[in-house]
Order: structure tokens, then C-alpha cells, then sequence
């Protein structure tokens, strides 16, 4: 299960709803356990999980993560992928625009922490600017999704 924050920018009326997690179905982590076995792929997780998976059984969960593209002026969802082993561990930290291929890093991504609403920020503000016209956006609801 994840969860969302919706948000709007009172200035512009942009919207986007940001959603965090995996959500329930396991739909994702075989789609992206069928990436990472294409051997055509050379991305960086590809290898490592290559790697990873010679030494033993890895486990592939797949979950949401929304990024801001400043170049674009716009959020997305992107799904990033954790890879776990006996051994350790490895979780992708970036994500590509679909608009335009750049390929962001987590100083990109849209934290949780950003858009839950905290005390010092009022209720329905975030830390989230508005990528088109950099307004403070708004949290205009929440919840969970499967």
C-alpha cells in the first residue's frame, strides 16, 4: 500500500498527485524483475542485480517515487527499484523524465516529508514549489491508494 498528497498550486491552478510506495498488487516488481533480465540491459541497477543475483536468490520490489524536472516545469511518478540479498542491499536513487530523458538524482525526488503537512507549514501548505511558476504549492488531500 502507498500513500498520496495532492497538490495545487494556488497561483496557477498547476495540479499533480504525488504518490509514495508500492501499493499492493506485485504487478510492478515483475515488470521490473523482466527489466532487470533483459540482456540487453546496461543500466546501472541491471548489473548490479546481475551481480547480486550470482551470488544468490535477490528479491525486486518495485515503488513510486515523485521527481520535479526543473528543466521541464513539471512532477512525475517514477518507479524505482530495491534490490535485496543476503549480502546487502541496493536501491536506485534516480529517476528519468518522460518528457525530455534527463535523468534526475534524489536531490530531485519529492520527499514525504515535504507535503505531510507539518505544523510550521500550516495544514494544506508543503515545501513543494510550483515547477512553472514557483509558488508554494498546497496540499489539497490525502490518503492511500492500492
Amino acid at each position: 500500500m502507498g500513500e498520496y498528497s495532492r497538490l495545487k498550486c494556488p497561483y496557477c491552478g498547476y495540479e499533480f498527485q504525488a504518490l509514495f510506495g508500492n501499493g499492493t498488487s506485485e504487478e510492478p516488481d515483475q515488470r521490473a524483475r523482466v527489466r532487470l533480465e533483459m540482456e540487453t540491459a546496461t543500466d546501472e541497477v541491471s548489473q548490479i542485480y546481475a551481480l547480486m543475483k550470482q551470488r544468490g536468490e535477490v528479491s525486486v520490489v518495485a515503488y513510486l517515487q515523485p521527481f520535479v524536472c526543473k528543466d521541464c516545469r513539471e512532477f512525475f511518478n517514477y518507479w524505482q527499484v530495491a534490490l535485496r540479498s543476503e549480502e546487502g542491499h541496493y536501491a536506485e536513487d534516480k529517476g528519468i523524465c518522460p518528457t525530455c530523458g534527463k535523468v534526475l538524482s534524489s536531490r530531485d525526488e519529492i520527499r514525504q516529508d515535504d507535503v505531510d503537512g507539518k505544523a510550521e507549514y500550516g495544514k494544506t501548505k508543503c515545501r513543494c514549489s510550483c515547477p512553472v511558476c514557483h509558488t508554494k504549492m498546497q496540499v489539497t488531500g490525502t490518503g492511500y491508494w492500492k
